[in-house]
């Protein structure tokens, strides 16, 4: 009896030193989670294994075969509680050896299941589910081979989404980086505002941004710029004057001065029916509303918002962050207009200018858009690399030779993008 019971533990610890080594090896997540499948097979007969990653996205699944006739799905997207009740509700849970990660169970007619969380319950990276056909139940030994599988799960969605995080700041600080270059050569008001409302789509989860700068008095907005990343309904997206007694929640934001964030979800955070009658498109959920100043002083508002589910976390405080910074440049811009407009010396200038201007067809703001496209991700090429070569000081020779390359191109090509800018602002000064 004591040597069967040593061997029992032995073959127990033997398969747990299998399941945490196969997440080890250096492949992917789906390469990992496939071994993975194959293993469990091979203790435990199960009707499917699937892998629900959480994301915002729409649901993308990858299927495959076993060859016992079983289905291993990776499921990534966002999961709503109507479709997968057994992602959500309110059950008996089991924790394990492991933080963040507990099991439960889900009995239905057709099936049982062995269900794992992985990640905290507000917020979880993922879900791990063992079906089984009838009434079946996993085996204790298998189930603890399923917390090790989870837990190595966790460490790799923990690095990817770390991984994600910096990549993504580093397109913002690309962007951001274009934006300052972009405040301070521009001379066409309107296509400078357009362009950034256009960057704060591409580069946050918002659906929708729009710009607005009050007139003198502070009693009325005229819409600026509109940017939204599909088509909405939107009848007031371009009202020439908005009065501000009819925009409460926008009014207090220019008034005093204040940064609004808004939930219509949230009693205390919703957003008055005016705001939404007169600004924001049918269907808003939440966003935030963001002064625009001259010399301290409120002169517009920046509005930023999207229309999915709070569970979805659209606006991350990393995008808060940047359309913070955004509207400062934003501010920038619009302070040295006004310098600009004001200098003596340059009334005539900027008559010309706008004589110009007036002359000028809308292809001026393609080129624009097409500047935004090209200069946006070279900044982020030229970041990345230097970023390189800033973490990883041991790099060989090579690949360093090779990144100097690329952010030497990067360099040249945007040199030659900012060279159309420094011909226009040429011309105008010949004219």
């Amino acid at each position: 009896q004591r040597q069967e019971n040593y061997e029992q533990e032995s073959n127990k610890k033997e398969l747990s030193i299998k399941a945490a080594e196969i997440f080890d090896s250096g492949d992917s997540l789906i390469d990992g989670f496939i071994k993975a499948s194959k293993f469990i097979c091979e203790q435990v007969a199960f009707h499917s294994f699937c892998l629900y990653i959480h994301d915002n996205g729409p649901i993308c699944t990858l299927d495959f075969a076993m060859r016992d006739g079983s289905v291993v799905y990776q499921k990534t997207g966002f999961f709503p509680k109507s479709d997968y009740p057994q992602l959500y509700g309110r059950r008996k849970e089991s924790p394990t050896r492991y933080s963040d990660i507990v099991t439960y169970s889900r009995l239905t007619r057709e099936y049982s299941s062995f269900i794992l969380r992985i990640g905290k319950k507000d917020l979880p990276l993922a879900h791990l589910e063992i079906k089984f056909d009838g009434y079946a139940k996993i085996p204790d030994e298998v189930s603890s081979l399923v917390e090790i599988l989870g837990l190595k799960i966790n460490q790799k969605l923990n690095a990817e989404k770390l991984a994600s995080i910096k990549n993504h700041a580093i397109d913002q600080l690309g962007a951001l980086k274009y934006s300052h270059e972009l405040a301070l050569s521009s001379t066409n008001l309107s296509a400078f505002l357009q362009e950034m409302a256009a960057i704060a789509i591409n580069s946050t989860p918002a659906t929708y941004c729009r710009i607005d700068l009050s007139n003198p008095e502070k009693i009325s907005l005229r819409t600026a710029a509109v940017s939204q990343r599909r088509f909405l309904d939107w009848p007031t997206q371009h009202m020439s004057e908005i009065p501000l007694a009819e925009a409460e929640l926008h009014k207090k934001a220019l008034l005093e001065n204040c940064k609004i964030y808004f939930d219509q979800d949230n009693v205390d955070k919703a957003m008055p029916s005016g705001d939404n009658d007169v600004l924001l498109p049918p269907g808003a959920g939440r966003g935030i509303i963001i002064p625009l100043t001259i010399n301290n002083q409120s002169v517009g508002l920046l509005t930023v918002g999207d229309f999915r589910d709070r569970t979805r976390c659209p606006l991350s405080e990393l995008s808060d962050i940047f359309v913070t910074n955004l509207a400062s440049v934003i501010s920038m811009a619009l302070t040295l207009q006004r310098e600009r407009r004001h200098l003596p010396a340059a009334k005539e200038g900027s008559r010309k200018l706008t004589m110009k201007l007036q002359e000028q067809s809308t292809d001026d703001f393609e080129n624009l858009s097409i500047k935004s496209r090209l200069n946006g991700p070279l900044a982020s090429i030229m970041a990345s690399c230097e970023y390189l070569r800033e973490s990883h000081p041991g790099l060989e020779s090579e690949v360093g030779h090779f990144i100097d390359i690329i952010e030497r191109n990067a360099g040249k090509i945007h040199g030659i993008t900012s060279g159309f800018t420094e011909e226009m602002n040429v011309t105008d000064s010949r004219s």
